[in-house]
């Protein structure tokens, strides 16, 4: 079972992150429905507004004054964006200071026409559920998924909400030919179950596929084409199945979902008008994309976010996963971390891009405990800022291969490490790693811990934020009808509270003091729920 700390200590700013949205200023001024996209993210994320004339690098100063959190970048098909435009955005991220690394969470906001973006955007948050699989992977990590071999016709899997996996091959229940029954869940959604088991049902939320593509086209068989068929686009921004015999299959999936194409040459490169990308976006559902601007080779930059992503069952959002496993590879790459490649490093660094809103709260649907848990404590002083961050393995023989990423919940210089039992640790102005494990070391065993303890000074930014003493405390498992908060600050704190699945239960604001409180709606159930306060979410446990 899940399992919790006793208290969770938040240091949050009651103003929010810091958003930017960058955008052509001649688009912005121009085109009355990309103009509607970026006013949009403005609104929902109180953010700010940068534009650029000649190069997306032009705003690279006045980002780096700013400093965000995340940043959007609106891109219109066509001259604006192709895969210089994501090269150029990938690097300029992490040049906003003097460090090598990521500066903010980013994503390329973009679609076939505007309301495509706009669509996407207006999602405020998908738990992912179900899962659908054109290659077999991350089994027995998600509530529900329904996956498939890439190589070996007529193999399946089922993964159910009991958590129980069923791995079989049989023609039956996977056609030679899948390009039909992939399009149709896609369409339809999930209804299906074997005897004896629960029924796996609803819509697809994420979309997962590896093997032979090219910027319109994904190949169902790897390595060579078979008896299967084809995903393609066409204009208009269609997405459809083109089976190796009878007749295509439009692709229309209004639902919200991600598509994540982490073994896929050139799927996700924008050169074209005709791409996967704008098809995914248009009529695929797509809220959240990533996949590769070139040919495939080396795949960290790939298969590392689904190791954040599933493996932190819900802690990291996608836009996290991703941006920690760009971290984890330039660390990689810098410190030549035993197991690694620094070629194919070098060569992955900016070669995956992500679609969407950054600070889109997408996350997986959490069924088991992570991989590790991650604690960071906060104590304010009077001139430095004391932190530790500190993962506890959940299962024996663990390895990390991915560093864990700590996110800070406010940015700090004048950094100074006063201990580690980790192999190495990395703190920046807004996250900490800790490089815990790499190939040749034994493997962490449930209990170990690894964490770093360090000191730093609270950057002040010009922006209007709280003061660095607010501290709010509050138990993970609740008892009555109410969640106790001991909270230091000197305004009301607006609170959010969900359920596991991202619905909003309640908001309320609970004022300073020890005794202060959020009351539930009457008649809430017991069960797991998420409180959000600012952009942190943490888990609560509600008992009757």
């Amino acid at each position: 079972m899940i399992r919790f700390g006793v208290i969770f200590m938040l240091v949050s700013s009651l103003w929010g992150y810091r958003y930017a949205v960058v955008i052509k200023g001649s688009t912005y001024n121009n085109d009355p429905g990309w103009r509607a996209v970026a006013d949009t993210l403005l609104s929902r994320h109180n953010g700010r507004l940068f534009t650029w004339t000649s190069r997306v690098t032009d705003v690279r100063d006045s980002l780096s004054e700013y400093m965000p959190d995340y940043i959007a970048f609106v891109a219109k098909p066509g001259m604006e964006l192709n895969s210089r435009f994501v090269t150029a955005v990938s690097n300029m991220t992490r040049s906003l200071d003097d460090d090598p690394y990521g500066d903010a969470i980013w994503g390329i906001v973009t679609g076939y026409q505007a309301d495509d973006a706009l669509r996407a955007v207006t999602v405020d948050s998908l738990r992912v559920k179900s899962l659908l699989g054109g290659f077999i992977g991350y089994t027995g990590l998600v509530y529900q998924s329904i996956t498939t071999s890439v190589s070996e016709h007529h193999r399946i899997v089922f993964t159910f909400p009991d958590r129980e996996v069923i791995d079989t091959v049989a023609s039956d229940l996977c056609p030679t030919d899948r390009t039909y029954m992939l399009a149709g869940y896609l369409n339809n959604g999930f209804d299906d179950s074997l005897p004896g088991h629960p029924r796996i049902r609803g819509p697809v939320d994420m979309f997962v596929t590896s093997g032979h593509a090219n910027i319109n086209v994904w190949q169902l068989h790897y390595p060579d084409p078979d008896d299967e068929g084809y995903f393609r686009s066409r204009l208009p921004g269609q997405l459809y199945g083109d089976p190796h015999i009878g007749p295509d299959t439009m692709i229309n999936s209004p639902n919200p979902k991600v598509y994540y194409a982490p073994g896929n040459c050139l799927i996700a490169n924008p050169n074209m008008l005709d791409n996967m990308v704008y098809a995914w976006f248009h009529t695929g559902g797509a809220i959240q994309m990533i996949g590769y601007i070139v040919t495939t080779w080396y795949g960290y930059m790939g298969w590392g976010v689904g190791s954040y992503f599933f493996q932190s069952q819900g802690d990291y959002t996608l836009q996290e996963s991703f941006f920690a496993n760009n971290q984890s590879l330039v660390y990689d790459l810098m410190h030549g971390t035993p197991g690694t490649d620094s070629s194919g490093l070098a060569y992955d660094k900016d070669a995956v891009v992500i679609y969407g809103d950054p600070a889109q709260d997408v996350r997986l649907f959490p069924i088991r405990d992570p991989l590790y848990t991650q604690h960071l404590t906060v104590r304010t002083g009077s001139t430095r800022d004391t932190f530790e961050y500190r993962i506890t393995a959940n299962y024996d023989s663990t390895a990390l291969s991915r560093h864990p990423v700590g996110f800070l919940p406010y940015r700090i210089d004048s950094v100074e490490i006063l201990e580690t039992n980790a192999v190495d640790a990395v703190v920046t102005d807004n996250f900490v790693l800790l490089h815990c494990w790499h190939s040749g070391m034994p493997r962490l065993n449930a209990g170990d811990e690894r964490y770093v303890i360090f000191t730093g000074k609270r950057i002040t930014t010009g922006i209007q934020e709280s003061a660095p003493s607010l501290v709010v405390d509050f138990p993970s498992m609740i008892t009555g009808e109410y969640i106790p908060f001991s909270y230091t600050g000197g305004k009301p704190l607006v609170v959010s509270l969900y359920s596991i699945d991202g619905r909003k239960i309640l908001t309320g604001l609970v004022m300073p003091g020890n005794r202060a409180r959020l009351s539930f709606p009457p008649g809430l159930p017991a069960g797991i729920y998420l409180v959000r306060i600012s952009n942190i979410f943490r888990k609560i446990v509600v008992v009757k």
